[in-house]
């Protein structure tokens, strides 16, 4: 049998942090120190691994189309900062997708407001969208339908 490939959850595991740690690490985005990162960029490097992102971006330098490795999840901005359940979600939808090969991409959107998910797949930076509530009617649902883009609803919401 071949070597496995390196992943986000090995390299993780050999300093003894989470994988959304070394997502963030690796992105050069959100809280860590420096002395931390450059030490996870440089194993990472030395295992060969590269980020959905890093991999994205060397195949669009390629000409090849494998997608964003972004999943976007999206949060009722008018609830943010009121309910635990969606701060749940977010954590627990960015600690499976990152253990999967993917990044978190977070979208604030109010009630009916589609414009900043749209923004993001027009630029193409979505492959995938998880609604932490949905909204009788959504109107960005038939748009990503159109798009091609996989929608998933947590709870027991239906999708229209």
């Amino acid at each position: 049998m071949g070597k496995e490939k390196p992943g986000i959850a090995q390299i993780a595991a050999h300093f003894g942090v989470s994988a959304s740690t070394v997502s963030r690490a690796l992105s050069g985005q959100g809280r860590i120190s420096q002395t931390l990162g450059g030490a996870i960029r440089s194993y990472a490097l030395e295992l060969g691994y590269h980020s959905p992102t890093q991999l994205a971006a060397m195949s669009s330098l390629s000409g090849q189309t494998e997608g964003s490795g972004n999943i976007a999840v999206v949060l009722p901005r008018d609830m943010i900062y009121d309910s635990a359940f969606f701060h749940e979600c977010l954590l627990g939808a960015a600690g499976y997708l990152s253990a999967h090969g993917y990044e978190t991409l977070l979208i604030l959107c109010d009630a009916h407001e589609s414009a900043p998910l749209r923004a993001a797949v027009d630029r193409g930076k979505v492959d995938g969208v998880i609604f932490t509530r949905t909204i009788s009617g959504e109107k960005s649902i038939p748009y990503l339908r159109e798009r091609g883009i996989p929608v998933v609803a947590i709870g027991s919401g239906e999708i229209d």
